[in-house]
């Protein structure tokens, strides 16, 4: 089968069942990639939320506390994070 033409070519009916075969294939292995990415991208999110949970179970400081919330933000050197609480007195 030729591969490359001098001039446009209508496909014939063997050629357009060839071509849907290898696009069919080729969207589905790109389907995947595409999936492998997203799922690698989830796991390291994942993976940085257990991190930075364990690492708020033992931080000492607000301070500290407020630096490892500040992981997650794309430009973290950039970024803020401010803490506030709302507390009940003895009068509620």
């Amino acid at each position: 089968m030729k591969i490359s033409w001098a001039q446009p070519h209508s496909f014939s009916a063997e050629e357009h069942e060839i071509y849907q075969i290898l696009m069919t294939a080729l969207s589905m292995h790109l389907g995947g990639l595409c999936a492998r990415l997203r799922l690698s991208s989830e796991v390291r999110d994942l993976d940085l939320v257990r991190f930075i949970t364990g690492q708020l179970s033992i931080a000492s400081t607000f301070d500290e506390a407020l630096r490892l919330l500040l992981l997650p933000a794309p430009a973290n050197d950039e970024a803020e994070v401010v803490l506030c609480s709302i507390e009940n007195d003895v009068n509620g």
